[in-house]
């Protein structure tokens, strides 16, 4: 047990290693969120419990993302980009700019399940379909970062100890 705690302290102290643990639950948020939007949908907006179900799924999942995007934040800040090959500094790029949206496409969502409270059906159904747009644009944008970020460890060898991407000097 002593192991597994030092080991989880040593993690949280590398900045890389705590930014690939915290985008975990905005990635899980991201695709759940999808299946409680239709359900919400399905009910016509009127289903109280799955609204508020719905809307605090995707707070928490904004205060992730904006969480994990801090912590690759800190990670980027212990780059030795200079010794990246162009490739990876795409990715890299790419990743950190996608990155750095990812809580706010949550945040819509959040702010946009509340709205399906308003009585107006009219109102309602046009809140339940941009809800439902946000929420699937909001899981394939997560889904291409972390595809993106997943490219620059397992392919790119970015934080690898071997690697000439090795972000870790």
């Amino acid at each position: 047990m002593s192991d597994l705690l030092h080991s989880m302290a040593d993690a949280s102290n590398n900045a890389a290693a705590r930014h690939a643990m915290m985008v975990h639950l905005p990635i899980a948020i991201s695709l759940l969120g999808v299946p409680l939007v239709i359900a919400l949908l399905l009910s016509g907006g009127r289903a109280k419990a799955l609204r508020w179900m719905t809307f605090a799924l995707f707070v928490i999942g904004a205060v992730g993302a904006f969480a994990a995007e801090r912590s690759g934040e800190d990670a980027y800040a212990r780059l030795d980009t200079a010794r990246m090959t162009e490739a990876a500094l795409d990715t890299l790029n790419r990743h950190e700019s996608m990155g750095e949206k990812v809580w706010l496409l949550m945040g819509a969502a959040a702010a946009l399940s509340l709205v399906t409270a308003v009585k107006a059906k009219a109102w309602r159904w046009a809140a339940l379909v941009l809800l439902l747009a946000v929420s699937l644009a909001g899981a394939g944008w997560t889904a291409v970062t972390a595809h993106d970020g997943g490219q620059l460890v397992y392919e790119q060898g970015v934080g690898v100890p071997t690697s000439p991407n090795n972000v870790n000097p």
